[in-house]
């Protein structure tokens, strides 16, 4: 009896070292093949890696894995100077952008609400900051939610596809440990009828459970219980 206890610990000991190695090996296998990637000036953002061997690098914090947002300074130099730059970003995986600071600080001496205007009238349909924070967004696959308080409205950026639970974490623990439904207001809706009371009235709020998966710009309660 003790010889076959014996022999199925030492047998379950073997296929554990096996399994480790084999896992060391993996590790190995895909650092060279990272390696050899840097070395040939392939950026690491343009190599195809499964999400377990990007949960295996990412401790590295390896550079060129990230992704690569470059913004230019025109200082009112056309777009054409900036065509080489955009075409090398390009080629190693990252987004470019070109923005005039000058422009972007006498737009600040504008109110807010002439801003729109003035851009309109500049051919922009937006501010430079605008387009950078959305270039962001887009590269780490982000969006934004909200929720509205007495004293505060907050945007919460999470990632896209992100559910209603995932959603109620980000703002507490708590929430997501004591969730009961979300309600949303989608902020198109809002926009063009900001009053709670309205919607309530009329029905258009959702109701919606831990698997709803957050739209950009939604407008969030969750409701709780701990």
């Amino acid at each position: 009896m003790y010889r076959h206890r014996h022999s199925a610990r030492k047998t379950w000991g073997i296929a554990r070292l096996q399994k480790e190695s084999k896992g060391k090996l993996a590790e190995a296998q895909l650092l060279r093949r990272a390696m050899n990637s840097i070395e040939n000036e392939i950026p690491l953002r343009l190599v195809e890696f499964t999400e377990q061997e990007l949960d295996i690098l990412s401790p590295f914090s390896l550079a060129s894995l990230k992704p690569l947002l470059v913004v230019s300074n025109r200082a009112g130099k056309g777009v054409s100077d900036e065509t080489a730059a955009g075409e090398l970003v390009t080629r190693h995986g990252g987004a470019f952008l070109g923005i005039d600071s000058g422009f972007e600080l006498e737009l600040c001496d504008f109110p807010e609400e002439e801003r729109g205007e003035f851009l309109e009238s500049m051919g922009f349909t937006e501010s430079g900051k605008t387009r950078v924070l959305s270039a962001a967004y887009s590269l780490l696959d982000l969006i934004s939610f909200l929720t509205m308080g007495k004293d505060e409205v907050r945007a919460w950026p999470v990632k896209n596809g992100s559910t209603a639970l995932e959603a109620a974490g980000t703002i507490h623990s708590d929430l997501a440990r004591g969730f009961i439904r979300a309600q949303v207001i989608p902020f198109d809706l809002f926009r063009t009828t900001p009053d709670e009371a309205e919607l309530r009235k009329t029905g258009s709020m959702g109701l919606h459970g831990k698997e709803y998966v957050i739209q950009d710009g939604d407008i969030l309660e969750i409701k709780f219980s701990v």
